[in-house]
């Protein structure tokens, strides 16, 4: 599994964050694990959205209104898909 920022000149408050994996059913569970992160993470100057896997990729997108709000979106983000991965790999050596 593959993990890389994506940020541009055009979208200074966006960020993108995609996630790629030949393991489709990893990528499944990531997405179902993030998914609530649209509701819990909406907020005034900020949101985020989950895509679709589409080619082994998941991509997940911050956006805000400002830079601090969008340094709040990503370091949320960046945790949560941390603890997921980790918990992830924890479950499947165990097994």
């Amino acid at each position: 599994m593959k993990m890389g920022t994506i940020a541009d000149a055009q979208h200074p408050n966006r960020i993108e964050i995609l996630i790629e994996s030949e393991d489709t059913e990893l990528l499944a569970k990531i997405k179902r694990v993030l998914k609530p992160l649209e509701e819990e993470m909406r907020f005034h100057r900020g949101y985020v959205k989950i895509g679709e896997p589409s080619n082994n990729v998941l991509q997940v997108t911050g956006y805000a209104s400002d830079i601090t709000s969008l340094r709040s979106v990503c370091n949320g983000l960046l945790k949560c898909m941390y603890l997921c991965v980790k918990t992830f790999q924890l479950f499947e050596t165990s097994t």
